[in-house]
């Protein structure tokens, strides 16, 4: 759910749509705007809404709601796998450096030297970058936090503690990547979350350094979009508010959930 008090000006509003895949299967999308029209794209991995509008009053208003049947993963990783020397072009991408997550800054290399990362199984490696990224001091969220200072500081929320763990897992050598979207609760709220898929064997395998879960997930995640991005974007000058509205349909069975 998201309002705008528009200037009778010229807004624009841009967010992720979740999309069905192997772990969550996406039903009864409906969509209810003033004043705004709804265009979709898919950008890579990720379906992209944009709202638009001219002479946006105060007041204007989107729903866009949709029912979700989340499905829990987990996964058996081969103890003896080691650490390929090539990998696919579209998984290569996730090995290089980005602003926020410093896989070639020398601290990421003297860490994983340190934990004993840089050498061993994939599995070995995975797990120790788990340990120490689940073992980060919590932080309530006060914006981004890039990998080199959730390292600095040993402590983060869930943005600092998913780009510590990529950063360093592409600097073992495996490709990794974030993922954000929402952990399913019934009621109302602001709060995203962020987690990490790294790729094993040709899979996208979920971790989740937060909340302490190794190679799988558990139903009440949804994923909105994959790498390292920003929710919303919106027209600077407009006064934004949004917000989550979950509901259970059943106990086991899936969530109902408005954007």
């Amino acid at each position: 759910a998201l309002d705008l008090d528009g200037h009778g000006g010229d807004v624009r509003v841009r967010t992720f749509l979740p999309s069905s895949d192997a772990r969550q299967a996406v039903s009864e999308e409906r969509d209810v705007s003033s004043g705004l029209h709804l265009s979709q794209a898919v950008d890579g991995p990720n379906r992209v809404a944009t709202w638009t509008g001219a002479e946006v009053p105060d007041g204007a208003r989107i729903r866009h709601t949709f029912r979700v049947l989340p499905r829990r993963v987990a996964y058996v990783l081969p103890e003896d796998l080691a650490v390929p020397a090539a990998y696919p072009a579209s998984a290569a991408a996730w090995l290089r450096p980005e602003k926020e997550i410093q896989v070639d800054a020398p601290e990421i290399g003297a860490t994983l030297a340190r934990i004993g990362a840089d050498a061993g199984t994939v599995v070995e490696r995975l797990r120790r970058i788990h340990e120490l990224t689940a073992g980060l001091a919590p932080r309530p969220f006060k914006g981004t936090t890039d990998a080199l200072t959730a390292l600095r500081l040993g402590e983060a929320s869930c943005n600092g503690k998913s780009r510590l763990f990529v950063a360093l897992a592409r600097a073992a050598g495996i490709p990794a990547r974030l993922v954000g979207g929402l952990v399913l609760e019934t009621g109302s709220k602001r709060t995203s979350h962020q987690w990490v898929e790294a790729y094993v064997a040709g899979h996208w395998v979920p971790f989740c350094p937060t909340n302490r879960h190794f190679a799988e997930l558990p139903e009440r995640y949804l994923t909105l979009y994959v790498g390292d991005e920003t929710l919303f974007r919106h027209t600077a000058d407009v006064n934004f508010q949004y917000r989550f509205e979950l509901r259970s349909e059943c106990e086991h069975c899936g969530a109902h959930s408005t954007i």
